[in-house]
């Protein structure tokens, strides 16, 4: 009687195996949500502790509505497929991450300067002392910070609608409605490449100066704000080429999106010739537009 041979008994994979599995089938995806989860509680941390403030001045407030702005555009990132970030690339995705880190690091640093700010109120109002150093001495500081936020937002915006756009136009079918998101996205990274270069172009004039001492004072008083002054200045100019970088990085995708909806529309065409059959019946199916269409010679 033969012997009958039993296979080895597949062993399940584990949940823990089983979600590396799915992990690595997501594995762009993956590395955003590295970047985005702890920039997000960053952020959320200073708004916590701005919102504790309750009569805070008006520079304040400006602030925490951009603070939400920025908190919400990256946590839409959660909701970029892997094929949308595929679809952006490598580059793009890696200059996202490392935007994304620099406005988390803008918030860890801000928030350590509002609690070193703040280190004499309690029960959630500035006191005296505080508010004279928040409503005059810090001023330049805050708004700075809501400016700086507001180009981070604004590119990062960018990144997120691109990628849905870029994916539309590479697996679907080049509609109308598509042809006018792309050129309306063009118009929009145009624009704000333009407004951040003139941005820059006046936060290094401004810097130019200082470093000449055009606006130094002799007092130490007068020295300390100016180095105040290069700081900020310093950290915006840093905001601004990190942002123009990407928008350029987002500029040369858009671009090849409109050569590729161009290239895929003139596929979608269907050119007809009827050759020298020209008379009788003559019966299709069109799927597509017609273009070149040629019925044939003169009648013999």
């Amino acid at each position: 009687m033969d012997e009958v041979v039993r296979e080895p008994r597949r062993k399940r994979p584990s949940k823990v195996q089983s979600r590396i599995e799915r992990l690595s089938e997501h594995t762009t995806v993956a590395s955003v949500a590295s970047i985005v989860v702890p920039a997000l509680h960053g952020i959320r941390l200073l708004l916590n502790d701005l919102e504790k403030v309750s009569d805070a001045p008006e520079t304040v407030e400006n602030l925490k509505r951009e603070i939400r702005l920025v908190e919400a555009t990256i946590d839409s990132f959660s909701t970029i497929t892997e094929a949308q970030w595929q679809a952006l690339g490598t580059s793009i995705v890696d200059q996202s991450k490392t935007t994304v880190i620099g406005c988390q690091e803008l918030c860890k640093k801000f928030n350590a300067d509002l609690l070193q700010w703040m280190k004499h109120s309690g029960n959630g109002k500035l006191s005296w002392r505080d508010r004279v150093l928040v409503g005059f001495f810090k001023q330049k500081r805050i708004e700075a910070m809501s400016v700086q936020l507001h180009s981070y937002q604004g590119c990062l915006n960018s990144v997120a609608s691109t990628a849905i756009l870029h994916y539309s136009i590479l697996n679907g079918r080049i509609t109308q409605e598509i042809k006018a998101s792309v050129s309306e996205k063009a118009a929009e990274i145009a624009s704000s490449i333009t407004s951040t270069d003139l941005q820059l172009a006046t936060v290094n004039t401004q810097l130019d100066r200082l470093d000449l001492g055009e606006n130094a004072s002799s007092t130490a008083e007068g020295g300390y704000a100016q180095g105040t002054e290069q700081s900020i200045l310093g950290q915006e100019r840093t905001v601004l080429e990190s942002c123009l970088e990407l928008l350029g990085a987002l500029k040369s995708k858009n671009d090849e999106g409109i050569e590729h909806a161009a290239q895929k529309e003139r596929d979608q065409s269907i050119s007809v010739t009827f050759g020298q059959n020209n008379s009788g019946f003559q019966f299709g199916v069109n799927h597509g537009s017609f273009s070149n269409l040629s019925f044939g010679g003169p009648r013999s």
